[in-house]
């Protein structure tokens, strides 16, 4: 379920995927010569910072049972938008986020939580504020070995990192690209819930609960915001990038596996490494695993029917080279190195 956000004129939607933004136009950015760490990282090709802009700078939170959200608009237009979404709604039931526990048993959080980071610049369209996105990271909140939801890396995050940093081999950015065609936006924005503006508090109206689409909430204007709204989504990739370092089974899980679960229809299980000695790759590298997780197949017998799934020697990924390989079963254990499409 989404829906959209005007924020003085600013229109995102929010929905349990995290947050997509619907614009007009998209400014096209070129790269310079600022370093990765900069807040933002290119210069904006015929950008000025919109008329009337100093109404909005500033740095606001909401919170709803359902939803959290932290923007903060910088005086130069750049902006950086975090949002947490619950999936307590009735269509999210049998999604959750799991985890393994310092036990290395299968865990489920009470409360699973959809995430989104994202930076980009106001523009004004059609005489509202629009938040226009350049780039946006998702699923970047990951329970830990105790369940709490702490910013954890993983392989699809790592890779949405490297699309958005081959940017610096292109002249330009068009993000126009991604524009749904034949839309007619002025009419939409018209139709979009609005944040009214009323001293330092904004008004929301558009807030996304169990019954309604429409509730209303108070945007409110503060101080600070956590860390990783004050930076921009280019400078938290670097700590994102990392090559890890697999130091438990729930920091290898969350890398493989991240986001939501269905815990009706999947079901993980630790592996003991010791089941698993004896493995080589194709090239003859003895395979020393040191985690290792599986799906089981029939929950009723999980000894015999517990499929391998991903295993690592602490840095390196590995899938078994028979994708139905059980844990069970008998002969040489063949291995291969996990490739991109074993993330999918």
């Amino acid at each position: 379920m989404k829906k959209g956000l005007l924020i003085g004129g600013a229109l995102f939607s929010i929905g349990l995927a995290g947050v997509t933004f619907q614009q007009p136009h998209h400014p096209q950015v070129v790269q310079a010569a600022a370093k990765q760490t900069s807040y933002l990282p290119y210069r904006i090709y015929q950008y000025s910072k919109p008329k009337g802009l100093a109404k909005v700078v500033g740095a606001y939170t909401i919170r709803t049972k359902t939803e959290q959200l932290w923007l903060n608009i910088k005086q130069n237009g750049q902006y950086t938008l975090f949002t947490q979404v619950s999936g307590t709604l009735p269509s999210d039931t049998d999604q959750a986020k799991t985890y393994f526990d310092a036990q290395n048993q299968y865990r489920t959080t009470t409360t699973p939580v959809q995430s989104s980071l994202s930076t980009g610049v106001v523009e004004k369209k059609f005489g509202r504020f629009v938040l226009a996105d350049l780039n946006q990271l998702d699923n970047l909140l990951l329970p830990d070995q105790t369940g709490k939801l702490v910013l954890t890396t993983s392989y699809t995050t790592q890779a949405n990192i490297r699309s958005f940093d081959s940017n610096s081999n292109v002249n330009y950015i068009d993000a126009h690209t991604m524009h749904t065609p034949n839309i007619n936006y002025e009419q939409a924005y018209k139709k979009m819930p609005q944040i009214a503006a009323d001293g330092t508090r904004l008004t929301f109206i558009g807030l996304n609960t169990p019954d309604s689409t429409t509730a209303k909430g108070t945007l409110t204007k503060v101080k600070t915001v956590p860390s990783k709204v004050k930076k921009s989504i280019y400078q938290v990739a670097p700590q994102l990038k990392k090559k890890p370092h697999f130091t438990n089974l729930n920091q290898f899980f969350q890398y493989v596996v991240p986001g939501t679960t269905n815990i009706v229809a999947d079901h993980y299980t630790a592996i003991d490494p010791a089941k698993l000695k004896g493995g080589y790759t194709e090239n003859g590298k003895a395979v020393k695993v040191k985690y290792a997780f599986g799906e089981i197949e029939d929950t009723d017998d999980p000894a015999n029917n517990t499929q391998i799934a991903y295993a690592t020697d602490g840095k390196k990924i590995y899938v078994p080279v028979d994708q139905d390989r059980l844990v069970s079963d008998d002969g040489a254990l063949d291995w291969r190195v996990a490739t991109a499409q074993d993330f999918n």
